[in-house]
């Protein structure tokens, strides 16, 4: 079990390396990476769901057996939604920039009301709410206008997002654990 583990551990630091790799790409040829958008997003989603398999099967033993199993189930659904993405290319990326104008809408509107509407807040913080959810609000207008400059923002997000899975996977596969963001 001990070499299975550093195998393990192994490929944790490769598909670490490749998602680094595939999100600076992303960040430093946006115009190139659009064109393989949904290539890159079907192979992000299939890293992340083989990463998230390799974390439930080399999970410690004090791990519970949910969260094993949980692991494995969700590696093999993002394995099968980066299939699905890149067979349906054109409605995976028109279904990507419909969520994310709606979602970059609703928080806008729910940042102007908390501004407007919250008495105990600071006067600094309900104007800083209200401008933040206006530009949102903007943005997911921008997007639904002009799908384009939505793409790149989404292909930013995608790549961000890389990064910090592959700075986790990394992580993981040198120190054997999770990385903590709080402390316990």
């Amino acid at each position: 079990t001990n070499m299975s583990n550093t195998y393990l551990r192994i490929v944790q630091i490769i598909l670490g390396i490749i998602a680094i790799g595939l999100s600076l790409y992303v960040i430093l040829n946006p115009a190139l990476a659009l064109a393989y958008m949904i290539t890159i997003l079907s192979i992000i989603l299939i890293i992340t769901g083989i990463e998230r398999i390799v974390h439930g099967l080399s999970s410690s033993e004090s791990a519970s057996k949910t969260s094993k199993i949980g692991n494995i189930i969700l590696g093999i659904i993002g394995i099968g939604f980066g299939v699905l993405v890149a067979t349906y290319p054109g409605f995976t990326t028109g279904f990507l920039l419909t969520l994310m104008a709606l979602g970059l809408l609703f928080i806008g509107v729910a940042r102007v009301i908390t501004g407007l509407s919250q008495k105990d807040i600071a006067k600094w913080l309900k104007i800083f709410l209200v401008i933040s959810g206006s530009f949102a609000i903007v943005a997911s207008i921008i997007v639904f206008a002009v799908p384009l400059i939505g793409v790149i923002l989404l292909a930013l997000i995608i790549s961000i997002s890389l990064l910090v899975i592959g700075i986790d996977s990394i992580t993981q596969g040198i120190s054997g654990r999770k990385i903590r963001l709080t402390k316990q």
